[in-house]
């Protein structure tokens, strides 16, 4: 880290999952900030802050599941979908809100980031991949890349 310097912005969702095999449900790590130290190191990206966001334990699937892909899904199995896995609702809007309209305003005015599009991206698997492309289609503005690993 170098405070003259400007940073792009990785924001990966299951935070808890990223850097630190102790917080994991499975006691396995992404080990994330090794791999983006690696690519920075090789010149493969430019340098890159990583914002892990925590998912709310019990309400992952609420969060990351797109609120319009649901809307698509045809009853009775988006019942199913609401009832035993999102507590009755769809909880994705409002997380995508709290990460364009509250955490990214609050990352930039800490940290020495570039803020546009063209410096910010978005990733998750599984579900976060889900999540993630919507993050892409629904604020282009604010995420100009999403990487969707193993997309669920």
């Amino acid at each position: 880290y170098s405070p003259e310097k400007r940073y792009q912005v990785l924001y990966a969702h299951d935070g808890q999952m990223l850097f630190d095999a102790a917080t994991t449900w499975n006691r396995q790590a992404w080990d994330l900030h090794l791999a983006v130290d690696r690519l920075v190191r090789a010149g493969a990206i430019a340098p890159t802050i990583v914002v892990g966001v925590w998912n709310r334990p019990g309400h992952r699937h609420a969060e990351f599941y797109p609120r319009k892909m649901l809307e698509r899904v045809p009853e009775p199995l988006r019942g199913e979908y609401l009832a035993r896995g999102m507590g009755g609702q769809s909880e994705s809007d409002a997380y995508l809100r709290f990460l364009v309209e509250e955490l990214k305003p609050a990352i930039d005015r800490r940290y020495a980031t570039l803020p546009g599009p063209e410096h910010t991206a978005v990733m998750g698997s599984s579900m976060g991949g889900l999540v993630s492309l919507a993050a892409l289609a629904e604020y282009p503005q604010v995420f100009g890349a999403a990487a969707a690993v193993s997309t669920h």
